[in-house]
């Protein structure tokens, strides 16, 4: 049996999944003040880093072939160029930036306010041997993580990932990020 909460050196396994071969497991887990996505193998027990970092993540989903492992990653959005905000000089301390939202729900009581950005959606390659690249961008509303589980689910032929969101102006469709055998 493999006991997750007892990953060496982690605050924790957030999310896991099994790979279709049944001889990996990526997951999310907590190192001090960052998230990791990892793969650990299994019978060999080595496990490698994909990604780390301070911003939110959450959901995994792996490729059919077993060659790539999609996640979601936090990205923030920076502010509209209109606003014509000035950039502090070098040395300075200013007071905390402006903050601007278009967005009717912008705050929640059991999360405070909501950073301006989206989850996208990444895609690394199961080995390790290549940087995650991000497969899709713009504003989404994907669900806050306690109401909505936001889902990713390959296409059989790992060509395309199918998750749940809507474009901030529409609201009416669902995504789709072609992969292209990437």
């Amino acid at each position: 049996m493999l006991d997750l909460k007892k990953a060496g050196g982690t605050r924790g396994v957030i999310v896991a999944r099994w790979a279709p071969d049944s001889r990996r497991v990526a997951m999310l887990r907590k190192v001090g003040d960052k998230t990791e996505v990892v793969v650990r193998d299994i019978q060999g027990g080595t496990s490698t880093v994909l990604t780390e970092t301070t911003r939110p993540m959450r959901e995994l989903a792996w490729s059919p072939d077993g060659t790539r492992v999609a996640f979601q990653m936090r990205i923030e959005e920076p502010l509209p160029a209109w606003l014509g905000l000035p950039t502090p000089p070098a040395g300075a301390v200013w007071a905390p930036g402006v903050r601007y939202t278009e967005r009717v729900v912008y705050r929640h009581d059991s999360y405070g306010e909501w950073p301006e950005g989206s989850y996208q959606v990444l895609v690394a390659a199961a080995d390790g041997s290549a940087p995650p690249k991000q497969v899709t961008t713009g504003t989404w509303w994907n669900g806050m993580p306690h109401l909505n589980p936001p889902g990713l689910v390959w296409s059989t032929d790992g060509n395309e990932i199918l998750f749940r969101g809507a474009r901030w102006r529409s609201r009416k469709h669902r995504g789709s990020a072609q992969q292209n055998g990437q």
